[in-house]
Formats: structure tokens, sequence, C-alpha cells
């Protein structure tokens, strides 16, 4: 079995929608995080390199429609971030709110493709009271 799927559990239309979501956010995420790593000190510096990486894995998966590298690193991400988030009390810029976003977006869509949709809703859950909006048609 392959994890890269043209036909999953996800309707064309709800995948258009979030990976559209994921590509167009993560790569202005992106963008702007490599303009902070380059300012930011050693401590900083690792955390962002791997929040960054994390972030464009999580665009690579949602493009090659491979449901098994969402579940891998999207929930990576999100740990990454909600860590940091109890660490602090809050994220420490809108970038790391827009990138958690995005790791429960790359997250359910992993888990709704094999049908665990309870799984995928407690991503989606978390984002929503963390801020998500909800995606508009």
């Amino acid at each position: 079995a392959s994890n890269i799927c043209r036909f999953g559990a996800i309707p064309r239309l709800t995948f258009a929608r979030t990976s559209a979501y994921v590509f167009q956010n993560s790569k202005r995420l992106s963008f702007l995080l490599s303009g902070k790593i380059s300012a930011h000190d050693d401590e900083d510096y690792g955390f962002l390199s791997l929040q960054n990486d994390l972030l464009q894995k999580c665009s690579q998966a949602m493009a090659n429609q491979d449901f098994a590298m969402c579940r891998l690193v999207g929930p990576e991400l999100e740990q990454l971030l909600f860590s940091k988030l109890k660490e602090h009390g809050s994220f420490s810029s809108p970038l790391e709110r827009e990138a958690f976003w995005i790791s429960a977006i790359t997250s359910a869509t992993g888990f709704a493709h094999l049908c665990h949709f309870l799984d995928a809703l407690r991503f989606i859950d978390k984002a929503i009271v963390l801020g998500l909006s909800r995606i508009k048609e």
C-alpha cells in the first residue's frame, strides 16, 4: 500500500481548501521565519530552524498527498509549538500561532484520510480554541 493516494477518504473539495491554506500560509511563514533565523542568537536558532523545517515538510506532505507524512510531521510540529506554548503561557509571535494552525490542519488531514476522525477532530479543535478561523469556501 502506498502512502500517496489521489482518491482518499477526504472529499476532493475539502482537501483542495485545506491544502491551499497550508501551501499559501506555509510558504509565507517559511519566508518570514528564514528572516528571523538569520537575526536570532544560537538558542533561538535551533528552535526556529526546526520549526521552519517541519513547516516546509508539512507543505511538501500536503503537496504530494503523502498522508503518512502528514501524520508524522504535522503532530511533530504541533507538539513542538504546543510545548513552547505551555512553557511560556503564550506563543512568542503570531508566526508560531499560524504555524500551529498549519500543523493541526496537516495532522488532521493525515488522520482523516485513514478515517480516524476523532484524532483529526482533536487537532482541529485545539487549533480552533487557539484562534483558527473557519476556512472560507
